[in-house]
């Protein structure tokens, strides 16, 4: 059995089409998943939450490895002014 190698480098890379893939579609996404985190894999969304800290762990019990994904929250577009 070969064994596959996964540099840096292309880790590096494949975060880099998921953060751009996030920022193209974020119109979208924002309309689905406002005001929660989104985890992109593969220029795709894998999973969400409101709690990044459950998002995370499901993430990893699944994926192991999660360098190469974008996790980011999707602002729901409300600002609130504390006078």
């Amino acid at each position: 059995m070969e064994a596959t190698i996964v540099s840096d480098k292309d880790r590096f890379k494949a975060f880099h089409q998921n953060m751009e893939w996030f920022r193209d579609h974020y119109p979208e996404l924002k309309k689905k998943y406002a005001d929660e985190f989104v985890a992109v894999n593969n220029q795709r969304v894998v999973d969400s939450d409101a709690d990044s800290y459950k998002l995370i762990h499901r993430l990893r019990k699944q994926y192991g490895d999660l360098r190469s994904f974008a996790i980011e929250h999707v602002d729901d577009g409300k600002v609130e002014l504390i006078l």
